[in-house]
């Protein structure tokens, strides 16, 4: 129950999470990039209730780190 209401506070909050949307654009080779989705949907295809419960949890933490990071993360003064 503490994970729901977790995940409902985060669901109403201001965190800005990534849409993923331009992931990689221009970066990588598709044939460099093949392996690794061909080696997670494996992953998910044997191990189903872990991976995909890793790759949600890594998403939900990625939002909060990003956040901690962004506030505590020093910005030069105007004047220097």
């Amino acid at each position: 129950m503490g994970l729901v209401a977790v995940l409902a506070a985060l669901m109403v909050s201001t965190i800005r999470y990534s849409s993923f949307k331009t992931l990689g654009a221009g970066k990588r080779s598709t044939i460099k990039v093949m392996p690794v989705i061909a080696a997670v949907g494996m992953l998910v295809w044997l191990f189903s209730r872990y991976v995909l419960l890793a790759i949600v949890l890594a998403y939900v933490l990625h939002g909060i780190l990003f956040r901690l990071v962004a506030f505590f993360h020093t910005r030069p003064t105007e004047g220097n």
